[in-house]
């Protein structure tokens, strides 16, 4: 349908386990979803791009750490 939404996943590349999106900015991506692309079913992408109804992926979605921080902690 029109009106559902959608996150947009490269699926050419995957980190660890995580899959990687779109960022919302259109610049990069990401596996964090309060930072992917959110799109409607028009949005044209690459061949390589797939479309996943957010519905569906947000009732799969796990929290995560990202390791680069733990530097940070380190440093305080």
């Amino acid at each position: 349908m029109a009106d559902e939404l959608y996150y947009v996943q490269d699926s050419r590349n995957y980190c660890g386990n995580s899959v990687m999106w779109w960022h919302v900015s259109g610049e990069g991506y990401t596996s964090n979803l309060a930072e992917a692309m959110i799109v409607n079913a028009s949005w044209i992408g690459r061949p390589t791009d797939k479309l996943w109804l957010c519905t569906d992926i947000d009732g799969g979605a796990t929290r995560q750490f990202d390791m680069q921080l733990l530097r940070k902690l380190r440093s305080k």
